[in-house]
Protein backbone atom coordinates (compact mmCIF):
# COMPACT_ATOMS: atom_id res chain seq x y z
CA UNK A 1 0.00 0.00 0.00
CA UNK A 2 1.12 3.84 -0.80
CA UNK A 3 0.73 5.76 2.56
CA UNK A 4 1.98 9.11 3.11
CA UNK A 5 2.64 9.71 6.38
CA UNK A 6 2.66 12.52 8.73
CA UNK A 7 4.81 12.84 11.86
CA UNK A 8 4.82 15.72 14.37
CA UNK A 9 7.38 16.51 16.20
CA UNK A 10 7.08 18.73 19.03
CA UNK A 11 3.93 20.66 19.97
CA UNK A 12 1.18 20.66 17.98
CA UNK A 13 0.74 19.73 14.32
CA UNK A 14 -1.90 22.19 12.35
CA UNK A 15 -2.94 20.74 8.99
CA UNK A 16 -3.90 23.15 6.15
CA UNK A 17 -7.38 21.86 4.74
CA UNK A 18 -9.15 23.10 1.92
CA UNK A 19 -12.93 24.63 3.47
CA UNK A 20 -15.91 23.31 1.05
CA UNK A 21 -18.02 26.45 0.71
CA UNK A 22 -15.68 29.53 0.30
CA UNK A 23 -12.29 27.48 -0.87
CA UNK A 24 -10.72 29.44 2.46
CA UNK A 25 -7.82 28.13 4.19
CA UNK A 26 -8.91 26.57 7.62
CA UNK A 27 -5.79 25.41 10.27
CA UNK A 28 -6.89 22.69 11.89
CA UNK A 29 -4.79 21.03 14.98
CA UNK A 30 -4.41 17.50 16.47
CA UNK A 31 -3.32 17.63 19.58
CA UNK A 32 -0.98 15.69 21.39
CA UNK A 33 1.59 15.07 18.40
CA UNK A 34 1.02 11.54 17.08
CA UNK A 35 1.65 10.03 13.79
CA UNK A 36 -0.81 10.58 11.23
CA UNK A 37 -1.14 7.64 8.33
CA UNK A 38 -3.06 8.21 5.10
CA UNK A 39 -4.46 5.31 3.48
CA UNK A 40 -3.35 4.10 -0.06
CA UNK A 41 -6.50 6.00 -1.59
CA UNK A 42 -4.37 9.06 -1.06
CA UNK A 43 -1.15 9.56 -2.99
CA UNK A 44 -0.83 13.22 -2.63
CA UNK A 45 2.40 14.80 -1.29
CA UNK A 46 0.49 16.51 1.58
CA UNK A 47 -2.51 16.23 3.59
CA UNK A 48 -3.33 19.82 1.93
CA UNK A 49 -3.11 17.89 -1.48
CA UNK A 50 -5.20 15.46 -0.22
CA UNK A 51 -8.19 18.15 0.59
CA UNK A 52 -8.24 19.19 -3.14
CA UNK A 53 -8.67 16.36 -4.06
CA UNK A 54 -12.43 16.50 -2.94
CA UNK A 55 -13.71 20.45 -2.42
CA UNK A 56 -16.71 19.21 -0.52
CA UNK A 57 -15.10 19.17 3.14
CA UNK A 58 -12.33 18.49 4.85
CA UNK A 59 -11.39 15.99 7.53
CA UNK A 60 -9.51 16.51 11.04
CA UNK A 61 -8.58 14.02 14.05
CA UNK A 62 -9.40 15.03 17.26
CA UNK A 63 -8.95 13.81 20.81
CA UNK A 64 -11.94 13.02 22.59
CA UNK A 65 -12.69 10.81 26.14
CA UNK A 66 -15.38 8.63 26.95
CA UNK A 67 -16.23 8.98 30.30
CA UNK A 68 -15.62 5.34 32.57
CA UNK A 69 -17.16 6.61 35.73
CA UNK A 70 -20.47 5.06 35.50
CA UNK A 71 -19.10 1.74 34.91
CA UNK A 72 -16.25 2.24 37.55
CA UNK A 73 -13.21 2.83 35.23
CA UNK A 74 -10.72 5.20 34.13
CA UNK A 75 -11.61 7.50 31.60
CA UNK A 76 -10.57 6.16 27.72
CA UNK A 77 -8.59 8.48 25.49
CA UNK A 78 -8.98 7.73 21.74
CA UNK A 79 -9.05 10.20 18.69
CA UNK A 80 -12.15 11.22 16.61
CA UNK A 81 -12.32 11.21 12.68
CA UNK A 82 -14.58 14.56 12.17
CA UNK A 83 -15.21 16.24 9.00
CA UNK A 84 -16.01 19.98 8.48
CA UNK A 85 -16.03 22.80 6.20
CA UNK A 86 -19.73 21.30 4.37
CA UNK A 87 -22.02 23.78 3.21
CA UNK A 88 -24.95 21.87 4.56
CA UNK A 89 -24.23 22.16 8.32
CA UNK A 90 -27.15 19.47 9.41
CA UNK A 91 -25.71 16.98 7.00
CA UNK A 92 -22.12 17.52 8.41
CA UNK A 93 -23.39 17.50 12.01
CA UNK A 94 -25.40 13.71 10.67
CA UNK A 95 -21.83 12.58 9.78
CA UNK A 96 -19.66 13.72 12.54
CA UNK A 97 -22.50 12.35 14.87
CA UNK A 98 -22.29 8.97 12.86
CA UNK A 99 -18.46 9.19 12.93
CA UNK A 100 -18.48 9.42 16.65
CA UNK A 101 -21.64 6.89 17.52
CA UNK A 102 -19.86 4.33 15.29
CA UNK A 103 -16.32 4.95 17.15
CA UNK A 104 -17.32 4.91 20.26
CA UNK A 105 -20.64 3.01 21.14
CA UNK A 106 -19.06 -0.44 21.44
CA UNK A 107 -16.69 0.84 24.05
CA UNK A 108 -18.93 2.07 26.56
CA UNK A 109 -15.83 2.83 28.88
CA UNK A 110 -15.02 -0.22 29.24
CA UNK A 111 -12.05 -0.63 26.75
CA UNK A 112 -9.50 -1.95 29.89
CA UNK A 113 -5.80 -1.99 29.23
CA UNK A 114 -5.71 -0.55 25.28
CA UNK A 115 -4.60 2.73 23.71
CA UNK A 116 -5.76 4.18 21.14
CA UNK A 117 -3.74 4.98 17.64
CA UNK A 118 -4.62 7.89 15.32
CA UNK A 119 -7.30 6.79 12.72
CA UNK A 120 -6.24 5.65 9.10
CA UNK A 121 -8.74 7.10 6.33
CA UNK A 122 -8.43 4.86 3.67
CA UNK A 123 -10.98 6.64 1.54
CA UNK A 124 -12.31 10.15 1.26
CA UNK A 125 -14.73 11.20 -1.65
CA UNK A 126 -18.34 13.40 -1.96
CA UNK A 127 -19.62 9.74 -1.51
CA UNK A 128 -17.90 8.15 0.89
CA UNK A 129 -15.35 8.51 3.83
CA UNK A 130 -14.07 5.47 5.02
CA UNK A 131 -11.60 4.86 8.10
CA UNK A 132 -9.92 2.43 10.32
CA UNK A 133 -9.85 3.06 14.11
CA UNK A 134 -7.19 0.81 15.53
CA UNK A 135 -6.96 -0.07 19.56
CA UNK A 136 -3.61 -1.88 21.15
CA UNK A 137 -3.23 -4.26 23.64
CA UNK A 138 -0.48 -5.95 25.55
CA UNK A 139 -1.28 -9.39 26.49
CA UNK A 140 0.57 -11.75 27.94
CA UNK A 141 4.06 -9.96 26.57
CA UNK A 142 2.41 -9.73 23.10
CA UNK A 143 0.73 -7.07 21.43
CA UNK A 144 -2.64 -7.90 19.93
CA UNK A 145 -5.14 -5.29 18.00
CA UNK A 146 -8.61 -4.20 17.75
CA UNK A 147 -9.45 -2.85 14.25
CA UNK A 148 -12.45 -1.20 13.84
CA UNK A 149 -13.74 -0.34 10.16
CA UNK A 150 -16.09 2.56 9.91
CA UNK A 151 -17.53 3.52 6.57
CA UNK A 152 -19.99 6.49 6.11
CA UNK A 153 -22.27 7.66 3.00
CA UNK A 154 -21.07 11.20 2.81
CA UNK A 155 -24.86 11.93 0.97
CA UNK A 156 -26.85 10.35 3.91
CA UNK A 157 -24.81 11.21 6.62
CA UNK A 158 -25.15 7.58 7.46
CA UNK A 159 -22.89 4.41 8.26
CA UNK A 160 -22.90 1.95 5.54
CA UNK A 161 -22.46 -2.25 5.59
CA UNK A 162 -21.22 -4.58 2.91
CA UNK A 163 -24.59 -5.91 2.06
CA UNK A 164 -25.82 -1.93 1.03
CA UNK A 165 -22.99 -1.71 -1.05
CA UNK A 166 -22.52 -5.55 -2.67
CA UNK A 167 -25.15 -8.58 -2.98
CA UNK A 168 -23.01 -11.27 -1.65
CA UNK A 169 -24.84 -14.08 -2.76
CA UNK A 170 -23.56 -17.36 -3.56
CA UNK A 171 -22.85 -16.52 -7.19
CA UNK A 172 -20.35 -13.61 -5.60
CA UNK A 173 -18.66 -16.14 -3.09
CA UNK A 174 -18.12 -18.66 -6.04
CA UNK A 175 -16.36 -15.41 -7.88
CA UNK A 176 -14.82 -14.22 -5.27
CA UNK A 177 -13.19 -18.07 -4.88
CA UNK A 178 -11.69 -18.09 -8.60
CA UNK A 179 -8.20 -17.65 -9.55
CA UNK A 180 -7.39 -14.49 -10.75
CA UNK A 181 -10.29 -12.23 -8.94
CA UNK A 182 -8.94 -11.46 -5.81
CA UNK A 183 -5.49 -9.06 -5.63
CA UNK A 184 -3.26 -10.26 -2.69
CA UNK A 185 -2.34 -7.24 -0.13
CA UNK A 186 1.09 -6.36 0.62
CA UNK A 187 0.02 -5.65 4.22
CA UNK A 188 -1.04 -9.60 4.08
CA UNK A 189 1.52 -11.16 5.86
CA UNK A 190 0.16 -14.72 5.75
CA UNK A 191 0.45 -14.93 1.41
CA UNK A 192 3.54 -11.88 1.73
CA UNK A 193 1.75 -10.85 -0.72
CA UNK A 194 1.46 -13.98 -2.99
CA UNK A 195 -1.52 -13.88 -4.64
CA UNK A 196 -1.49 -17.77 -6.15
CA UNK A 197 -1.21 -18.65 -2.01
CA UNK A 198 -4.23 -16.44 -1.51
CA UNK A 199 -6.30 -18.17 -4.13
CA UNK A 200 -5.63 -21.32 -2.92
CA UNK A 201 -6.85 -20.35 0.79
CA UNK A 202 -10.48 -19.18 -0.68
CA UNK A 203 -10.70 -22.39 -2.83
CA UNK A 204 -10.18 -24.60 0.61
CA UNK A 205 -12.30 -22.43 2.85
CA UNK A 206 -15.80 -23.63 3.12
CA UNK A 207 -18.48 -22.04 1.43
CA UNK A 208 -20.33 -21.43 4.50
CA UNK A 209 -17.47 -19.93 6.56
CA UNK A 210 -17.30 -17.17 3.90
CA UNK A 211 -21.16 -16.87 3.76
CA UNK A 212 -20.50 -16.18 8.01
CA UNK A 213 -17.30 -14.28 7.45
CA UNK A 214 -19.14 -11.89 4.22
CA UNK A 215 -21.89 -11.49 7.19
CA UNK A 216 -19.77 -10.17 9.81
CA UNK A 217 -18.76 -7.53 7.23
CA UNK A 218 -22.56 -6.73 7.66
CA UNK A 219 -22.55 -5.96 11.51
CA UNK A 220 -21.20 -3.33 13.62
CA UNK A 221 -18.92 -4.20 16.95
CA UNK A 222 -21.76 -3.82 19.28
CA UNK A 223 -23.47 -6.80 17.55
CA UNK A 224 -20.54 -9.02 17.22
CA UNK A 225 -20.04 -8.58 21.10
CA UNK A 226 -23.46 -9.22 21.73
CA UNK A 227 -23.58 -12.35 19.88
CA UNK A 228 -20.61 -13.78 21.18
CA UNK A 229 -19.63 -15.45 24.39
CA UNK A 230 -17.00 -12.67 25.69
CA UNK A 231 -17.77 -9.06 26.62
CA UNK A 232 -15.06 -6.45 26.64
CA UNK A 233 -15.11 -6.53 30.35
CA UNK A 234 -14.00 -10.16 30.54
CA UNK A 235 -11.83 -10.67 26.93
CA UNK A 236 -11.39 -8.45 23.67
CA UNK A 237 -11.57 -11.91 21.95
CA UNK A 238 -14.85 -11.09 19.98
CA UNK A 239 -13.56 -8.04 18.15
CA UNK A 240 -9.62 -9.02 18.43
CA UNK A 241 -10.51 -11.51 14.83
CA UNK A 242 -13.48 -10.20 13.34
CA UNK A 243 -14.30 -9.78 9.94
CA UNK A 244 -14.75 -6.33 8.31
CA UNK A 245 -14.27 -4.18 5.48
CA UNK A 246 -13.22 -1.01 3.75
CA UNK A 247 -12.99 0.88 0.35
CA UNK A 248 -10.42 2.53 -1.53
CA UNK A 249 -10.78 3.96 -4.98
CA UNK A 250 -11.70 1.42 -7.44
CA UNK A 251 -11.45 -1.15 -4.60
CA UNK A 252 -12.97 -3.09 -1.99
CA UNK A 253 -11.03 -4.66 0.60
CA UNK A 254 -12.64 -7.31 2.40
CA UNK A 255 -10.67 -7.84 5.87
CA UNK A 256 -10.55 -11.47 7.38
CA UNK A 257 -9.79 -12.24 10.73
CA UNK A 258 -9.03 -8.77 12.18
CA UNK A 259 -6.69 -7.19 10.19
CA UNK A 260 -3.99 -8.76 8.48
CA UNK A 261 -5.88 -11.27 5.87
CA UNK A 262 -6.93 -8.69 3.57
CA UNK A 263 -8.94 -9.63 -0.15
CA UNK A 264 -8.67 -7.12 -2.43
CA UNK A 265 -11.44 -6.84 -5.07
CA UNK A 266 -11.31 -4.48 -7.67
CA UNK A 267 -14.62 -3.68 -8.60
CA UNK A 268 -14.59 -3.50 -12.70
CA UNK A 269 -14.00 -7.40 -11.78
CA UNK A 270 -17.12 -7.20 -9.61
CA UNK A 271 -19.15 -5.16 -11.08
CA UNK A 272 -22.27 -7.18 -11.63
CA UNK A 273 -22.47 -7.19 -7.89
CA UNK A 274 -22.62 -3.76 -6.59
CA UNK A 275 -25.68 -2.26 -5.18
CA UNK A 276 -24.57 0.96 -5.74
CA UNK A 277 -22.61 2.99 -8.29
CA UNK A 278 -18.69 2.55 -8.62
CA UNK A 279 -16.93 4.48 -6.18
Amino acid sequence: MNSKTVIASLGILSLLLLNGCDHAWVILNVSPPAQIEFGSSHTSESPMDMAEQNDKYGISILPYTLAGEHRGQDDFEMYIVQVHGMCDEQLQSRINEALISASTSWIDGSMLGGEAALPIIYHQSSRYLSIRNIFEFEMSRIYAFVCDYITIDISTGTRVFLNDLVNTNDEFIELIRQPGIALASENTMQFDGNAENLWKWLAEMPVSEIERRLADCSRDQQAIIDESNFSLDGSIGSVLFRDNFYIEQDKLILVFGGWDLRVTLALESIEQFLLVEKW
